[in-house]
């Protein structure tokens, strides 16, 4: 009980509730490959069996290996089983580490004791913490760039560390948080948006005048689009995606005006008479749209990979507006490749930036990339 009490949030109420939970509920006794004993409550999981052992086990837990003594000559037979496996007493349960794999949301529909789910949200916790701190100061420095300054340097934290942190400024309506780290965090999570910072922020910041900033917030030219040369408005490539934060370069055309364009583009390439006209633009001339950004995901094809990426998206906050799907058997290898080709809803860098970081850590994925056209 003492062991348990630990590892649950303090208060007489969440661990009332998980001794009626776990102790109280019909108990199976498994056992180690070493011949420890373990008993957990009917219809747990290996997960629940990680966590019983060590929360470093449990947090890295990728399935189990039940061994049975089955085979007609008397030796042990082995078995892999996945998280949501439900135990039976008696059986001999080796649980399956691997670094790479981390708790998820799912993972506490899986877990059947209050001490595992606990655990789980526990790490939640404190790993979107990290992604949304990192989030935020991605968004930040996105927007400043944008908006024609150099990005986030000491000078910005300092007076970013004034105006949300300190002392709050009287006419704004940001309220007061208690460190740096959490102004960052509200930007991840977007419970603070980096409009209201630049509001703020960007009056205070030398040669903001010069490129364009507003005193006020009104006219600040980041969020106002412009004309382009002969009136004709700016437009993102369809061939690329340009997203805010992209290095960028203009084309002009008879018919669209100006086509903003990734350095990078494979089609301003390919065309080398474009050369000569291309022109120099900035984030600062255009407005953000929202774009379908394809996505090309390169896997170890297995059950479940859809489901998981499709998760990891949903969990970002990003529609994902399609997705087609390919398999190929490796004729050298005894396996198959799976490419799942995403377009995926959304106007920032940042944004995508982040969510690929999270694909790549998905279990089997080799590769994610943007797509370029071909």
């Amino acid at each position: 009980l003492r062991e348990w009490q630990r590892s649950l949030p303090q208060g007489a109420d969440e661990f009332v509730e998980a001794v009626k939970d776990d102790i109280f509920q019909e108990q199976i006794f498994v056992f180690t490959p070493q011949g420890e004993v373990k008993d957990l409550p009917r219809g747990s999981t290996p997960l629940d069996m990680a966590y019983r052992i060590h929360t470093d086990i449990g947090d890295h837990c990728d399935g189990a290996r039940i061994i049975t003594n089955t085979d007609d000559s008397g030796r042990l037979v082995t078995r892999l089983v996945p998280l949501d496996y439900e135990l039976k007493g008696g059986e001999i349960v080796e649980i399956m580490v691997n670094r790479t794999v981390h708790p998820t949301r799912d993972w506490l529909s899986f877990a059947r004791t209050a001490a595992a789910r606990n655990k789980i949200r526990r790490y939640l916790k404190t790993y979107e913490r990290e992604i949304n701190l990192q989030l935020g100061r991605e968004r930040l420095d996105f927007a400043l760039k944008a908006s024609g300054m150099p990005g986030t340097n000491e000078q910005v934290e300092e007076l970013l560390s004034r105006i949300c942190v300190q002392e709050p400024l009287a006419d704004t309506t940001l309220k007061k948080f208690a460190t740096l780290d959490d102004v960052y965090i509200a930007l991840g999570r977007e419970d603070l948006q980096v409009e209201q910072i630049l509001d703020q922020l960007l009056p205070l910041l030398p040669g903001s005048e010069q490129n364009g900033a507003s005193v006020n917030g009104k006219n600040n030219s980041y969020y106002q689009p412009r004309e382009g040369e002969n009136g004709s408005l700016i437009h993102l490539a369809q061939c690329c995606y340009p997203l805010l934060g992209d290095p960028i370069i203009g084309l002009p055309t008879p018919d669209k005006g100006m086509v903003v364009h990734r350095c990078e583009c494979q089609m301003l390439r390919r065309n080398r008479e474009n050369a000569n006209t291309l022109l120099e633009v900035h984030w600062q001339q255009i407005h953000p749209e929202n774009y379908l950004v394809p996505i090309t995901l390169i896997a170890h094809d297995r059950s479940g990979l859809l489901r998981d990426v499709a998760a990891i998206v949903a969990d970002a906050g990003i529609n994902m507006v399609s997705v087609n799907s390919m398999s190929r058997a490796s004729l050298k290898k005894a396996e198959i490749t799976a490419t799942l080709e995403i377009a995926a809803d959304v106007h920032a860098l940042d944004k995508i930036e982040n969510i690929m970081r999270r694909l790549r850590q998905v279990k089997t994925v080799v590769s994610v990339e943007r797509a370029l056209a071909k």
